[in-house]
């Protein structure tokens, strides 16, 4: 009568789940945050899974510099995978993601049955409807769309839309790692296994080893799609095979293997409960208590903790002992998540290999392209097309005359040649188109970028070190002026690739200028040396140059003596105790540019101060000091282009740099620059501004112009105080704060199919994008030999223009 009793009660119980179920509406598969999770290992820069990375394979077949950081419609590839893991979940989506192997049925609900997951990945283009279609065929046609497309923003897109899709398609086959989406158990509360992961004790993704045997491997050319779902190998009465296939489908694995919470031993034939035969017992001792699992022993694949039994479950008969078991417990989804966490990346990761699996490689030539197939699929039955973008980055077709058709490639076969008729305007850059059949898969697409044989622009950055250094380490980068793009990001000059590649290019450059003159007061020990400015000089820029004056007998205001010679302040200019310096510090060369509008172009740096008033000391004791000479300055460094950036401080003329006066009675804190006489010499060669180096460094050849111009500077706080009467005691240096250094460059690299003879490249301005990676290039340069962030040392730029 008890026993009787107690089934009643459970079947109620079931009959009451049941009814939620059917009324509740389904709910999610793995949450969001984990699919994201998922997608973003996968496509993670340095993941490699089944011998493919998506980062590598973009940056050599379809010439994306920065990989899976490439940007569409403002964000990355990356983020677009990640996107789709999580719009895919979207309402009412999410009824689709269901796939019972056995029957090949999709989520029944609502008396109304949806299609099946895998039959949902496989849609035809634009048959998804109102929530979006991205099915792997809509995957397929925005990937030709965006290779093919005339404008960049069409482009742009419809790459964004194809990683969201193949994203999305990925989701798909992540949810046939859950049991409940294997074994039509809709779950409208949430499902127990997927909500577990949202544990924050649960460890990370990246934290799962991907093993071999932990997805499909593409065994022969059959359409990989489908079969990562369901290879038809299961069909309910042979869970063994799921183990010991090497390619069986993720849905046949999990369905075979593994329970869900409203499938425990029901529903399905197997997992099948028979104690001692497939199931067997394993009590743990947790906190003190005994808390009884089943271990599965039989029937696939082996799992120590199968299922939780309640406190009934060793009290009721043996056909009703199932009733009080659970999956809702730690120790049971870790041991799940250890099986189907694996396969859910690994199999996932395998839409993306496959869907980039069309590698072409090309030789060009002079109109025409030997064209090798390196899939490991055939090619058949397909078409080629090739496109050109020009220097504005618009997309046009080439006219084949021979060669487009596609009968039979042979992986790693003879090449076949392509014939074209050479764009009228000049090419930056080609795109090669393959699409038709692919192995079995009739709707393949591939795509190879192919820089076109223009001239690029080397620019290689060397360090000069200080007395007793010796630095040998340089970077260098490669930028492609037809298409205004990086064709090498900046790496170590002696790295293998880029030597190889370098030591077969051919050298076309000229000097862009002539030799660079000083054009400031310099080195003057015991008088004045004047500047001497071309007399037929033109500038565009008059305001960038400041012509100093000679003035041998300057007005008594004007004049500061030390140790007996007269020294000339000239516009606001800084006197550091000699060789003396004078602000403003203005270089100027020939411009050899054929047809140039500026005969000569410059840069200087601009010394501004607010205050200046006369000072003059007498250099015999007792010191005498009439007047105090302070003020805020403001340095402003100038290229041919305009303002690259400037420093302000606070200057003290005699001895001093930069200081901040303090309230106390002749205290003084001074921020200071000293020079190669000091003692403190060897400092300041580390610290104070860079000698700009080779300050204008420029080529040209027929269709390039490239030139780069670049200061650094490190500031330095110094406290330092004077104390007493005149004489005044030595200066105390009581603290001293390096500041990291500050790089500022202008850079630029013009591209003229027609020639640049005559060009008004000044008026074209800097490039901000070479910018920044010529900045990334003198910063390497410091890494490569050690040098710290506020550390300073001329940087020597070397620009070639190659073939």
């Amino acid at each position: 009568m008890k026993i009787n009793i107690m089934k009643k009660m459970f079947n109620l119980l079931l009959i009451i789940i049941s009814i939620s179920f059917i009324y509740v509406t389904p709910n999610l598969a793995l949450e969001t945050a984990t699919h994201r999770a998922i997608n973003k290992r996968i496509a993670d820069k340095n993941s490699m899974i089944d011998q493919f990375s998506l980062h590598q394979y973009l940056i050599k077949y379809l010439g994306m510099q920065d990989g899976v950081d490439t940007k569409f419609n403002y964000f990355s590839i990356g983020l677009w995978l990640e996107f789709g893991a999580e719009e895919e979940d979207t309402t009412p989506r999410y009824l689709r993601h269901f796939l019972n192997p056995i029957n090949n049925q999709g989520l029944t609900w609502n008396s109304k049955t949806y299609p099946s997951a895998r039959d949902w990945a496989l849609m035809p283009v634009g048959s998804q409807g109102f929530t979006g279609n991205f099915s792997w065929n809509d995957a397929r046609q925005y990937y030709y769309t965006a290779l093919t497309s005339a404008d960049k923003a069409t482009r742009e897109t419809n790459f964004a839309k194809t990683f969201q899709a193949v994203g999305q398609v990925m989701h798909l086959v992540q949810d046939m790692s859950v049991p409940a989406h294997t074994r039509s158990n809709s779950h409208g509360s949430g499902d127990v296994y997927e909500r577990w992961f949202l544990n924050p004790d649960v460890p990370l993704i990246s934290s799962y080893s991907v093993k071999s045997t932990s997805y499909f491997t593409i065994a022969d050319s059959s359409l990989l799609i489908p079969n990562l779902f369901d290879t038809g190998q299961y069909d309910g009465s042979n869970p063994g095979i799921t183990t010991s296939s090497s390619s069986i489908g993720l849905a046949e694995y999990t369905n075979a293997n593994f329970l869900s919470a409203g499938t425990i031993f029901k529903g399905f034939t197997y997992p099948a409960y028979s104690p001692g035969i497939t199931v067997t017992e394993n009590p743990e001792n947790i906190g003190n208590k005994e808390v009884l699992y089943l271990k599965k022993i039989g029937d696939g694949e082996a799992i120590n903790y199968f299922a939780r039994a309640g406190r009934f479950y060793r009290k009721l008969p043996a056909d009703y002992k199932a009733l009080e078991l659970m999956v809702d417990d730690n120790k049971v989804h870790e041991n799940y998540a250890q099986f189907l966490l694996p396969r859910a990346i690994g199999y996932s990761s395998q839409v993306l290999s496959y869907f980039f699996r069309g590698q072409l490689e090309v030789e060009m030539g002079d109109g025409n392209l030997k064209v090798k197939n390196a899939s490991t699929d055939i090619m058949t039955g397909g078409t080629f097309e090739l496109y050109y973008d020009n220097a504005n980055g618009e997309r046009n077709k080439v006219t084949i005359t021979d060669g487009a058709a596609v009968s039979s490639l042979a992986p790693g076969g003879n090449p076949q040649t392509i014939t074209f008729t050479p764009p009228p305007d000049g090419a930056a850059s080609y795109m090669l188109v393959y699409s038709g059949t692919l192995g079995n898969e009739t709707n393949a697409v591939a795509g190879k970028f192919i820089p076109a044989e223009n001239e690029l622009v080397v620019i290689t950055v060397a360090l000069n070190g200080i007395a007793g250094e010796t630095l040998t380490k340089k970077s260098v980068l490669v930028w492609n002026p037809a298409n205004n793009s990086l064709q090498q990001a900046p790496i170590d000059y002696e790295n293998t690739a880029f030597q190889k590649w370098f030591t077969v290019r051919k050298q076309t450059g000229n000097d862009l200028y002539g030799q660079i003159i000083n054009a400031g007061l310099s080195n003057i020990v015991d008088g004045i040396t004047p500047c001497n400015y071309p007399p037929d000089m033109t500038l565009t820029n008059e305001a960038h140059f400041e012509r100093v004056e000679e003035n041998l007998d300057p007005p008594q205001d004007q004049r500061i003596i030390i140790s007996g010679y007269m020294i000339i302040n000239v516009y606001g200019s800084q006197n550091i105790y000699g060789p003396y310096q004078y602000y403003p510090q203005s270089y100027y060369a020939p411009v050899l540019l054929p047809g140039s509008p500026e005969q000569y172009a410059g840069f200087r740096i601009k010394h501004d101060a607010t205050e200046y008033r006369s000072e003059i000391w007498w250099y015999d004791e007792p010191w005498v000091s009439e007047g105090i000479d302070n003020g805020d300055f403001t340095d402003t460094f100038y290229s041919p282009f305009g303002i690259m950036g400037s420093f302000s401080g606070w200057s003290h003329a005699v001895g001093g740099d930069v200081f901040n006066h303090d309230s106390g009675p002749i205290n003084w804190n001074i921020r200071k620059i000293y020079d190669v006489a000091n003692p403190y010499a060897y400092d300041v060669n580390r610290k104070k501004y860079a000698d700009m180096g080779q300050k204008m460094n420029g080529k040209f050849s027929e269709n390039v112009i490239a030139n780069a111009m670049a200061i650094q500077y490190v500031s330095r706080d110094e406290t330092q105080y004077y104390s007493g009467d005149p004489p005044y005691a030595d200066p105390v240096v009581t603290s001293r704060t390096y500041h990291d250094r500050i790089v500022l460059v202008h850079s630029q690299a013009i591209f003229r199919e027609e020639g640049i003879s005559g060009v008004n490249w000044i008026t074209e301005g800097n490039n901000i994008a070479l910018d920044a990676q010529l900045i990334e290039a003198i910063e390497m340069a410091y890494t490569l030999n050690g040098i710290s962030a506020n550390e300073i040392r001329e940087a020597s730029i070397s620009i070639q223009i190659v073939k």
